[in-house]
């Protein structure tokens, strides 16, 4: 059995010392050990019981005003910390690289048939059927892409 004041049980129970009083107040069966005399005598709760009490009267999901601003705050630094460490990648930064890079690769790939044309003595009908392929796996390559919920912008012109 572990006995804590009520600074201490309001720390464990991540509220006010205000709440907590006011909880107190309001609840006639609340677990206390020892009621304090306002002569310098604590109040004392057995630790589980009096959390228990507390998380009857008033779930964890319920969150002050202070407490939320302090989870946002916490993620706000989390984020920024993610970003200093360059373990997050910003949204549109990351969205246009992957643009250009996919723009990049159809121009690149459509250029084979060409640059083979001569090394390879191929037909005008060759060049076209390679195009024709490398179309069908770029567009393939797109489809993969919008499945997983990246950008596909196609290219102008």
């Amino acid at each position: 059995m572990s006995t804590v004041n009520k600074r201490t049980l309001a720390a464990a129970a991540g509220i006010a010392l205000a709440t907590l009083d006011t909880r107190i107040a309001s609840d006639p069966d609340f677990p206390v050990v020892r009621r304090g005399s306002g002569k310098g005598d604590e109040w004392l709760f057995e630790l589980d019981e009096a959390l228990a009490r507390l998380h009857e009267l008033a779930p964890p999901t319920a969150h002050s005003p202070n407490q939320q601003f302090m989870a946002l705050r916490v993620l706000e630094l989390q984020r920024k910390l993610a970003l200093e460490a360059g373990s997050l990648l910003l949204r549109e930064p990351t969205r246009a690289a992957l643009v250009r890079s996919k723009i990049a690769l159809r121009r690149g790939m459509l250029a084979i048939p060409s640059v083979l044309a001569e090394e390879m003595d191929l037909t005008q009908d060759q060049q076209n059927l390679m195009r024709a392929g490398i179309e069908r796996l770029l567009r393939e390559y797109v489809e993969r892409l919008r499945a997983d919920g990246l950008p596909v912008e196609e290219e102008e012109g």
